[in-house]
């Protein structure tokens, strides 16, 4: 192995896995020990699992029921640290990144200044470049970075914690982010290093154009709609007045892709009062698993 990569393993959490997740996964396990978190998959969707378990370099680990992707991501890094990782770099089953990712994102890692570093990841995601502040050594400090692709430091793990398992999905990497900011730790791109990253419901996603704006239809399901409004409201309460760039930008993001996903998405009444039953929810304080059939 480099000696760029000692001490270093990679944790994906997977749910219902399918050909293209073993594909990436077997790629992960080639560039570093991977530890592979199922996350309560349903019999018939577990199909690919002793195939992921077979693949060299990889280690499987299952929750017995369908808990989060927080909690998933817990379990691995947890592992990972326990087995005398100083380094845990996490993907999603659906993010195809190079062959020399993760020795480039490594290097990159060495030009930061550990002592303060809360993360580092891509600076361009599927081709749209992460909105920042260039440093010295080149890398950009930003508010927020998706977890797929990110290097976080044992040390970091150490001071905040872990991921919040009542977010249950989505928004599980913004709020570790800005907890990072709050504690005094930056959050670092590298805008030379690039991920292809799936965005929303496999391949359907697509831009929209109108006028001069460029909005993301990402066909997400019913229940992803609640879990992006409801935690929306949760990362709003709690750093909204210290991010305020931040969150007026994600507001906006998020009403716009609601806004599309009424208008040209399929099944969208039942979008519709899933976004609305989010909100709902996010100002009562229910967090954990979707209580609500869609």
């Amino acid at each position: 192995m480099s000696h760029e990569l000692l001490g270093v393993e990679i944790v994906v959490p997977t749910y219902c896995p399918d050909a293209y997740a073993i594909e990436n996964i077997a790629r992960m396990g080639r560039m570093a020990p991977t530890v592979v978190v199922d996350d309560g998959s349903p019999p018939g969707g577990s199909a690919y699992l002793s195939e992921i378990a077979a693949l060299p370099g990889v280690h499987l680990l299952s929750l017995p029921i369908n808990s989060g992707i927080a909690a998933a991501l817990n379990l691995g890094v947890v592992d990972c640290i326990r087995r005398g990782a100083e380094f845990v770099m996490t993907f999603d089953q659906d993010s195809s990144p190079s062959d020399k990712y993760v020795v480039e994102i490594m290097r990159a890692l060495r030009r930061t200044n550990l002592n303060n570093l809360g993360c580092i990841g891509p600076g361009v995601v599927s081709g749209r470049k992460v909105r920042g502040i260039f440093l010295g050594s080149d890398l950009v400090t930003t508010t927020q970075i998706i977890q797929s692709g990110m290097v976080i430091p044992k040390s970091t793990v150490q001071r905040i914690g872990l991921f919040d398992e009542d977010l249950f999905i989505d928004a599980v990497d913004t709020d570790y982010c800005l907890r990072m900011r709050r504690a005094g730790l930056q959050v670092l791109a590298d805008p030379e290093l690039s991920l292809e990253h799936r965005l929303g419901a496999g391949d359907g996603s697509r831009q929209i154009r109108i006028g001069p704006f460029r909005p993301t239809a990402t066909f997400h399901s019913a229940a992803r709609r609640y879990y992006i409004n409801r935690n929306l409201v949760h990362t709003l309460r709690r750093y909204g007045l210290r991010e305020p760039r931040w969150a007026a930008l994600i507001v906006r993001r998020v009403m716009i892709r609601n806004l599309l996903a009424c208008l040209l998405e399929d099944h969208r009444r039942g979008k519709v009062r899933a976004a609305g039953l989010g909100l709902w929810d996010g100002f009562r304080g229910e967090s954990g698993k979707c209580r609500h059939i869609f």
